[in-house]
Formats: structure tokens, sequence, C-alpha cells
């Protein structure tokens, strides 16, 4: 898949999922709620040179369940980076702390489309000749995913876009994992 087509997959979806207003305000919790998620995923695009498996996990909050913070970090035992010589399949770590809005739909808000993007840092961590290199460079992401809940417990689909602000590292991210929140905002019966 291109870039493009992804973007445009993933703005269709938050453009076609409009609450109206009257549905929002019924479904409405007077407080935010925790998010949380574990993920595996794989690597591609960019400089990734073909697919490579990935783990990690997620932590935010969204006030008023539609918008908040939101933690991310990922890591790629085996990214092949196709830009770094003389390495043979280099760790790669993303610490990314973002933004992330969401679209509550259904009732007991079961659906999440959202969309995140920050700055942090990709670390990328090599053994050239017996000897340990790493390098950290502050990077950013940006991209959407859709959230489904039944209850506290769901299941999280996600496709982000990564880069270096310098050096020239970049790639794309498509994880599923499980979810949940909690804290109180989704009474039984709402």
């Amino acid at each position: 898949m291109t870039r493009g087509l992804m973007c445009g997959l993933a703005l269709a979806v938050l453009a076609g999922t409009p609450l109206p207003a009257s549905a929002q305000q019924a479904q409405q919790p007077s407080l935010g709620h925790w998010i949380a998620s574990g993920f595996v995923g794989a690597d591609f695009g960019g400089l990734a040179d073909g697919s490579t498996f990935e783990l990690g996990g997620q932590l935010g909050y969204l006030f008023r369940g539609v918008a908040g913070p939101e933690f991310v970090g990922d890591f790629s035992p085996n990214f092949n980076n196709r830009n770094v010589p003389l390495v043979n399949r280099p760790d790669r770590n993303a610490y990314m702390f973002n933004a992330i809005a969401a679209v509550p739909v259904g009732g007991n808000w079961r659906l999440q489309p959202y969309v995140a993007g920050g700055l942090g840092s990709i670390e990328v961590r090599s053994a050239v000749a017996s000897t340990l290199t790493s390098q950290s460079t502050p990077g950013g992401d940006i991209g959407s995913g859709v959230t489904a809940y039944w209850g506290s417990f769901g299941v999280r689909a996600d496709v982000r876009y990564y880069r270096t602000l310098s050096g020239g590292l970049d790639f794309w991210r498509a994880s599923i994992g499980v979810a949940a929140r909690w804290r109180g905002a989704y009474e039984s019966g709402r």
C-alpha cells in the first residue's frame, strides 16, 4: 500500500463516523478515562527494508473521552534498515509523547476512531565488530487507528508514520493489540 492510500483510508474512517450532537450530549461522561494497550506489529516502507516484527505499549488519558496526551513505546528487535551499511539487523526503539483525539461512536462509546501525533526519540542499537553502538535521535510520529471496546476491554488497530528529525530514518508501523480503559466514566446501563 502506498502512504497516500493508507492516509486516505485513515481519514475516510474518521470522516465517516460523525456522531450527532444530541447523541454526544446524552453519552458524554463527566470524567475522562485512561486508555492502555499492548500491541504487536510490523515496520515497513521508508528506510525499513522489508517488514520486521515489533512489540510495544501505549498509555494515555482522554479528557471527556475525546482528546488528551499519550505515550507510546515500541521495540523492533531486528529492524532491517537499508541505509546502514555493515550492520546486520539492528534493534530499534521509539518513545513518543503524543496528542491524541478520538471520535466516540455508539452506545457506551464502543468504537473510537482516533488520530495521534507527536515528538520523541528513535534509537537504533547495533553491534559492529563486537562493539555495541547506540544512536538516539529526536523524531516524530503521526497516524490513526480505531479501538473497539466491549465494556472496559477491546481491540486496537493502528498505522503510524515515524521519522527522525535528522539522519533521514523513516518507516511505517502497523499494529494490532488488546486495549483497556478505566476510571469510572463508564457506568453500567449507559
